[in-house]
């Protein structure tokens, strides 16, 4: 699958904003103030289903969702706090970056960082203009900078860590038999 990149992410930003400055206020006058947690659960599920589709890694998208679903219909049960419920959908975007898009640690590490910058950026929005809008818009347009974490490409080692024994007895190998062919000739 093809990686996102800036412009993309800025675009899923921009619609995730527009459906909450649209969605919010319909659940809100529909259900009451309780069905927050609906709008903030389809926000991040479409923003989680846009990250497993762009993911570079194949195996594992339908058991995380499954996983996403599982600890968010929880999470919705005991009815949550949109706080509390936001913080756990952020932390699980998080971890959905760090599984299918970050290879090394520092990587993780910014992408935290990142979450948690993103977060307290989207609350000073919501907090000095009351706008659904603005508060979302801000929190993915920050999220949207951890494309320019490097992506560590299957089948591509990281420099950083453990060689394979067996690529490095195969590489000694091959090394050993072009020897042995150059000594004979």
């Amino acid at each position: 699958m093809k990686v996102p990149n800036f412009w993309e992410s800025v675009l899923i930003a921009l619609i995730a904003a527009t459906l909450s400055a649209l969605g919010f206020p319909a659940l809100i006058w529909l259900l009451g103030y309780g069905a927050v947690n609906l709008g903030i659960a389809g926000i991040a599920g479409a923003y989680l289903i846009y990250l497993l589709a762009r993911s570079p890694e194949p195996v594992g998208r339908l058991v995380s969702l499954s996983i996403w679903i599982g600890i968010s219909g929880l999470a919705l049960f005991f009815s949550l706090s949109p706080t509390a419920f936001s913080l756990m959908q952020l932390g699980m975007i998080s971890i959905f970056r760090a599984l299918y898009f970050q290879g090394r640690l520092l990587g993780i590490l910014g992408d935290l960082l990142l979450t948690a910058v993103a977060t307290v950026a989207g609350l000073g929005a919501w907090l000095h203009t009351g706008s659904w809008f603005l508060a979302v818009w801000t929190l993915f347009l920050v999220q949207s900078f951890f494309i320019f974490f490097p992506v560590e490409e299957k089948g591509k080692r990281s420099s950083l860590g453990p060689e394979d024994p067996f690529e490095a007895a195969h590489r000694q190998a091959e090394a050993a038999l072009r020897k042995l062919s150059e000594s004979r000739n």
